[in-house]
């Protein structure tokens, strides 16, 4: 016992010499205890582990539309259409992506290399992405917002050389 009563008065004598010696003055706020913190459920817990705005893992198929709101050309009508985009992140959810778009009216092709940050909100990602191949050399950029690691909707604008657009697009797998 008396052991142990040493221990305790070496132990609190040196946890207060820092204290001491951090604010000689006396002037730092009395310690208080803050409440114990709620343990999440295994499923909310799961949820965070995985949350795509963490690490922007934004990999998969999206469908969609594409929609040209100008074109540079005199007589030139903006056009819309279906189109998919395969996104290729990689297994570690970098910043970096490579994708392929196809146009389903004329089975145009498209290979872009981008970036992904998280976004402004915590369900959100924010992408630019610029095409690899062809000659529209085309900019991509937008934002990829996801509820629980599901439905996610990837909203962006387009330039190139000819038209400008929106595109918005949904997440299948």
């Amino acid at each position: 016992m008396k052991k142990l009563i040493i221990f305790f008065a070496v132990f609190v004598m040196f946890c207060a010499v820092p204290v001491q010696a951090a604010d000689p003055a006396g002037t730092a706020p009395p310690m208080v205890k803050k409440p114990g913190l709620v343990k999440p459920t295994r499923e909310e817990s799961d949820f965070l582990l995985k949350r795509p705005h963490l690490r922007c893992c934004i990999s998969g198929h999206y469908e969609g539309k594409m929609r040209e709101t100008h074109c540079k050309e005199m007589g030139s009508k903006p056009t819309s259409g279906k189109v998919t985009l395969d996104i290729d992140q990689g297994a570690s959810c970098g910043s970096a992506f490579e994708a392929r778009s196809v146009n389903a009216g004329d089975g145009k092709v498209t290979h872009f290399k981008g970036t992904v940050t998280p976004g402004s909100s915590k369900e959100c990602c924010n992408f630019t992405a610029q095409s690899i191949s062809g000659r529209d050399n085309v900019h991509l950029k937008g934002e990829i917002c996801c509820e629980k690691t599901k439905n996610c909707l990837l909203k962006g604008q387009f330039t190139s050389v000819d038209c400008s657009g929106v595109t918005e697009m949904r997440k299948m797998h």
